[in-house]
């Protein structure tokens, strides 16, 4: 029950964090405040469902993937920036970070 708890909250929390943060780019932020509750709904429901998948495989929850062997073909921390093009003109940059891909 821990583990969907914590899951749930983490889902809810980035979610809003990610609603909060489209804020930034829309042009009349006051109007759209509830970017943040839709965020955070939509992270709950990411939540519960990374949470029922890990309370079905006990393994992964409890697995540390900071103690992996280099020969196994999972890669962590991947940190890298690309561009934002539109029509071949570069609009912005963004910073990628992937903990973990398999």
């Amino acid at each position: 029950m821990t583990t969907l708890l914590k899951s749930c909250a983490y889902g809810t929390l980035a979610g809003a964090a990610v609603g909060l943060a489209s804020l930034a780019i829309t042009e009349n932020p006051g109007g759209k405040i509830n970017n943040v509750a839709r965020g955070a709904s939509l992270g709950l429901y990411a939540g519960i469902g990374i949470g029922i998948y890990l309370v079905n495989n006990p393994e992964k929850a409890n697995m540390d993937y900071g103690q992996l062997k280099k020969s196994e073909e999972i890669q962590t921390q991947a940190l890298w920036f690309s561009p934002i093009t539109n029509q071949n003109k570069i609009e912005g940059a963004q910073l990628n970070w992937a903990r973990i891909t398999f």
